[in-house]
């Protein structure tokens, strides 16, 4: 047996899907290596320049920015042919990384590194947009579930490698540099994008599942507000978002204060970026499918804020005085670390779950709504919350502390009214037979628990229709039940 079959039997490759995701796997590592030295570079030349004092103007920048991409992206996306949108959106971010790169060369203003910053956001957000958006069309759902979690393994290698190996590249080429790291793995992406066009540049073209697109563009967002379930996630998709830039100020300010030269601060966020995704890379491998389909999508949604909590308690109290002064960058960045990686293992999926039942172009809408207006408003609302603590020159440490935990609170309770919102919401999909072609999981312990009460139903198609679905997840128990 060849070394190529005995690799697809233990990766669950099925025949035709080699060539495929093995270009993807190269793309994703790519990008991985554009992100995280992009990352160290923005964010230490940032820092050098500007000071953490001047990330409320960021966040505030970033949300503007993200908020207009998205929407110029919007009208080039009903525009352009798929293959013209993707080179197209590769082609911009390589020239924009490019140019902030000569900038910086050829001037010594700070507005490079300000807008370097502001950037990020933008830059993270279209490559995710472009490289899931490759793949959803050059694989179909089936194929998805069994390939997608192989995809993203590409790129946290990426960003392990290269987060570890940022402090050697440093020492020979020095931190902006980094940037023409980030072209590099922006241009072999894009070399990698023309070989999958070339060979299955037709499969690109074939339209999407109508079940998930067909008029979304006709769906207003006051019409998604109209829905209660949908509310509760966008206000749990703000809180949670809130949290994030709360976490990541508080961690880059002890960061600057504990480094103050621009190749210190890079080598210690490209290690620390490469830490956590090898830690979140070994979580997803060998425990976030076990925790959410023993303990459900609740699990998923508390583990994130309840661990916040603690470690934004031990921030608050440290800073009554109640510890040791240099064990403020220790507790910041353990609290960065936990978010990061929690956010991947646990977070995330969870969300993925919590949109499930919604109907397929309602959950797209709401989604795209999520990512494009309700983040970049929550990092607008912490932008202008460190102003004002700024302005009233009071201690940032205690009160935006004090603040974090007052939102990690209403989060937890959110969360518990989304999961029973949750419940109802999924019992009258299943009711309605709505789950069936679902691109997401059913499999979680929440699910099953649902669909097998759905086998007491006086309703022969309820029954039937349950059924079927756990005949499709393989369900251990499903002959018992039948018999």
């Amino acid at each position: 047996m060849s070394l190529s079959h005995t690799l697809s039997r233990a990766l669950n490759i099925e025949p035709g899907e080699g060539h495929p995701l093995v270009l993807l796997l190269v793309h994703s590592f790519f990008m991985g290596i554009a992100i995280v030295s992009y990352f160290a570079a923005s964010t230490a030349l940032f820092l050098t320049e500007f000071g953490s004092e001047s990330l409320p103007y960021v966040y505030i920048a970033s949300a503007v920015v993200s908020t207009l991409t998205g929407v110029v992206y919007a009208r080039f996306e009903k525009k352009l042919p798929i293959q013209k949108l993707l080179v197209g959106t590769l082609s911009f971010l390589l020239l924009s990384v490019s140019v902030f790169r000569v900038g910086i060369q050829l001037t010594d203003a700070r507005w490079p590194a300000f807008c370097l910053m502001a950037w990020y956001t933008v830059l993270h957000a279209l490559l995710s947009v472009e490289f899931w958006g490759l793949a959803s069309r050059l694989f179909d759902v089936r194929q998805g579930k069994r390939l997608f979690g192989l995809l993203g393994a590409g790129e946290m290698i990426a960003s392990v490698t290269g987060g570890l190996m940022t402090p050697l590249f440093i020492r020979y080429f020095g931190t902006p540099n980094l940037l023409l790291v980030s072209a590099v793995g922006l241009a072999f992406c894009l070399l990698i994008l023309g070989e999958i066009i070339r060979h299955f540049g037709g499969h690109l073209e074939r339209a999407r599942d109508p079940g998930e697109t067909s008029n979304v563009r006709h769906i207003r967002y006051r019409d998604l507000l109209k829905n209660r379930y949908i509310r509760l996630l966008l206000l749990l998709y703000l809180l949670a978002v809130t949290v994030v830039y709360f976490v990541d100020f508080n961690f880059l300010e002890q960061a600057k204060i504990r480094y103050q030269n621009r190749d210190e601060l890079a080598r210690f966020f490209g290690l620390f970026y490469g830490i956590a995704q090898a830690v979140t890379l070994i979580l997803i491998t060998f425990a976030t499918g076990r925790l959410i389909s023993r303990y459900g999508v609740r699990i998923g949604m508390r583990v994130r804020p309840v661990i916040l909590t603690v470690c934004t308690l031990a921030l608050v109290l440290n800073a009554f005085g109640l510890g040791p002064v240099g064990l403020v960058f220790w507790l910041a960045a353990t609290t960065k670390l936990f978010d990061l990686v929690l956010y991947r293992v646990a977070s995330a999926p969870a969300f993925q779950v919590l949109y499930q039942p919604i109907r397929p172009a309602p959950r797209l809408a709401a989604q795209l709504s999520a990512e494009s207006m309700v983040g970049p408003i929550a990092g607008g609302l912490v932008g202008a919350t460190l102003l004002l603590v700024q302005w009233l020159d009071i201690s940032s440490g205690l009160v935006l502390g004090t603040v974090t935990l007052l939102v990690l609170v209403a989060w937890m309770k959110t969360g518990a009214r989304t999961y029973r919102q949750y419940r109802r919401a999924l019992a009258e999909a299943l009711r309605k037979r709505r789950l069936e072609g679902s691109s997401l999981s059913l499999d979680d312990e929440t699910t099953l628990d649902i669909l097998t009460s759905r086998l007491k139903s006086a309703h022969p198609g309820e029954v039937m229709y349950a059924i079927s679905l756990l005949e499709r997840l393989e369900h251990k128990d499903l002959s018992t039940f039948l018999i």
